[in-house]
């Protein structure tokens, strides 16, 4: 969150301050992914543009959005979707208590949904212009108007430049501006009766909506119908008309151009008007100027668009009872989670085979429905890719999420995987269908009652991304993320050996004991002798292994406590080099996977992931001596949870947290 009072009532004390923020600087860095030098740009505050600047005037329209020079037709859609049908949620996104007049500091703030969270951006007042007119989103009918132009502002920086947010979808916008739930329609696979259907209980049920027209041509090229190309349009209303004794339902669409508009049946001026009853004809379509706004029916819609965009403020519209919309709404629980998949851990691609290894290493996600007294219940889930424009992957990142039903009486503890699937045979259910493009997926479901688990997963293996998944279900459900068994499966006896003992007499201290860097020398000549060279335990590695055994704290170890170190030494290495099938003296983490399971201890895909993530290279390879220092903490931490645990659970303070993880 932002410190929007803090840095204002900061700024109000210093008379003529003006805020300059310096996360998004006026400069090319925040207009452009790279820094291309522009010297026609300039960065003016509302002040330096008109003499009577206004944050809001006559309230906050949907007219007052205008596309400029950006690419970004996309979100002043959605914005003028939101402007036109939600005035309580704009004023969310946009507070209305800002002013160029009273208690001005240059400083504005607008609030956009992330992934669960409403988080508020902070921007300042410079804004791009060339020739004094601003480049960008504004309000030409209006030009002392600002809010239209700040709120796009806020938008790229959090996004990260004016650039990144070139290019997108509607119903992204949408979803950023709400938190609601998004649909797409597309509207060539869709029957005429189907598309009125849905326009007609969705909008009922207060859903936002927009258009999008795809293309083979350059971006927003027009066409002899008056549309664009490769072009986001909004819905503003719509409303049904008698026309020759047939019920027509017609659209009211707008292009964020402010201009250019479908010159067919039903726009401005076309004689469709002038057949209508007085009482339900609209007027002005009959005197309308080229304002960007136009009429047209839902079957010219279907068959000049492409897709409908929609983004659900309640739930039931993304259910049955969208056909019922005038009815009683339910109330949802919803359970969300966040998630990633990571290459070679948790990024096992899509289901090819039940008995396919990669694809169980997803991420997954058990829930119940355990109300016996009826049969079946309404499940939504929505699963997002969490993008940032600023670090766009090189290839898309195709979603989606399969649904598998477990059997009652043979649910496993763990993970599902492909070597106890037979043995526990779950039911497919259903999945998300065809592997999802964009960054939001999401599916109603009917199901009976029973144990179900969620497997989000992407349509190529080892993409990595991350993820936020919600679940909303007429009943409690209570969704969790399905545990995985951590521990040792059996324990390695340690063997006296001659050669550690004479090693151990050779470099013991005064007391009989040897400390880390005595410890690093007999394992230096240790590996010498077993294996021909000497280098491969570093000093750190060795302080590891020592407080591994060391349950006085002392710094020191006894001569047995060193054989059983020096056998747990010997096996994970011998282990280690079983697994490095590519004799690189390092594992990925596919191989890393395996090797836990040669040694015989069991790690989760979480903490799988904090492994590579803190021992990996740049390639997320673990090489040998960093393997043996990781699994000596990882193996403490789990003696010492184990020795101070009750019932799964530790309780501590500070002191106590702190004296359990410095010295492993």
């Amino acid at each position: 969150m932002s410190d929007y009072t803090g840095i204002k009532r900061n700024l109000l004390r210093t008379s003529g301050a003006l805020f300059e923020d310096q996360d998004f600087p006026a400069a090319n860095s925040s207009l452009f992914f790279r820094s291309w030098s522009s010297t026609r740009i300039e960065w003016k505050r509302p002040h330096e543009i008109v003499d009577n600047p206004k944050f809001v005037v006559e309230g906050s329209r949907y007219v007052d959005l205008e596309q400029g020079r950006l690419g970004n037709c996309w979100f002043v859609a959605a914005a003028a979707s939101l402007a036109a049908n939600n005035w309580q949620l704009l004023h969310r996104v946009v507070p209305q208590d800002q002013s160029f007049d009273q208690d001005y500091a240059g400083i504005f703030r607008f609030r956009f949904w992330q992934y669960g969270v409403w988080k508020e951006v902070v921007v300042d007042d410079r804004l791009p212009t060339r020739q004094g007119r601003l480049m960008y989103c504004s309000n030409t009918r209006q030009r002392n108007e600002f809010w239209v132009a700040l709120l796009e502002k806020a938008y790229a920086k959090l996004n990260g430049c004016y650039e990144s947010i070139v290019g997108g979808r509607v119903h992204d916008a949408l979803l950023d501006l709400t938190g609601g739930i998004t649909e797409l329609v597309d509207l060539q696979d869709s029957s005429l009766d189907t598309l009125t259907s849905v326009l007609t209980s969705t909008y009922h049920m207060n859903t936002l909506m927009g258009g999008a027209i795809f293309g083979k041509g350059s971006r927003e090229s027009r066409r002899p119908s008056g549309l664009y190309e490769m072009h986001a349009y909004s819905i503003i209303r719509m409303k049904t008309v008698t026309y020759r004794g047939q019920k027509v339902l017609l659209l009211l669409v707008r292009n964020p151009f402010g201009h250019g508009e479908w010159n067919g049946a039903w726009s401005d001026k076309s004689r469709e008007w002038s057949e209508l009853d007085s009482t339900e004809r609209t007027d002005e379509a009959l005197n309308r100027r080229d304002n960007g706004e136009f009429w047209m029916s839902v079957q010219d819609f279907r068959a000049n668009f492409d897709e409908l965009e929609l983004c659900h403020l309640s739930v039931d519209a993304m259910t049955a009872e969208r056909e019922h919309a005038l009815g009683e709404t339910k109330t949802w629980k919803r359970t969300e989670f966040t998630g990633r998949w990571l290459r070679g851990v948790s990024a096992g691609g899509p289901l090819r085979s039940y008995f396919s290894r990669a694809f169980w290493t997803n991420p997954q996600y058990r829930f119940k429905m355990d109300d016996t007294s009826r049969n079946n219940f309404s499940v939504v889930i929505s699963l997002m890719e969490i993008s940032d424009k600023l670090h766009t992957a090189t290839e898309d990142v195709s979603i989606g999420f399969v649904v598998f039903k477990l059997k009652a009486g043979k649910e496993p503890s763990g993970k599902l995987n492909s070597d106890n699937f037979f043995e526990h045979s779950p039911q497919l259910v259903d999945t998300s269908g065809v592997f999802w493009p964009y960054r939001e997926r999401s599916v109603h479901f009917v199901l009976e009652t029973g144990s179900y688990v969620i497997i989000p997963c992407t349509f190529v293996s080892n993409m990595e991304a991350e993820f936020y998944l919600r679940i909303f279900s007429e009943i409690t459900a209570e969704p969790e993320p399905t545990e995985e068994p951590i521990g040792p499966t059996g324990e390695i006896e340690p063997e006296p050996l001659e050669m550690i003992e004479m090693l151990f007499y050779k470099y013991q201290g005064p007391d009989h004991r040897v400390n880390a860097f005595r410890l690093h020398k007999i394992l230096e000549e240790a590996r010498q002798e077993e294996y021909g060279k000497m280098n491969g335990y570093s000093l750190e590695t060795c302080r590891c292994l020592l407080s591994l055994l060391d349950t006085e704290i002392s710094g020191n170890l006894k001569l047995d406590a060193v054989k059983t170190l020096w056998k747990y030494v010997k096996s994970w290495t011998q282990a280690f080099h079983t697994a490095d099938v590519s004799n690189d003296n390092t594992v990925d983490t596919l191989e890393l996977t395996s090797l836990y399971k040669k040694i015989g201890f069991l790690v989760d895909s979480d903490n799988l992931q904090r492994i590579v993530c803190r021992y990996g290279d740049e390639k997320g390879k673990i090489h040998e001596d960093d393997f043996i220092q990781s699994f000596s903490r990882l193996l403490a931490l789990y003696r010492t949870f184990k020795k101070r645990s009750s019932d799964g659970k530790i309780t501590q303070n500070l002191s106590q947290w702190l004296s359990s993880t410095l010295y492993v």
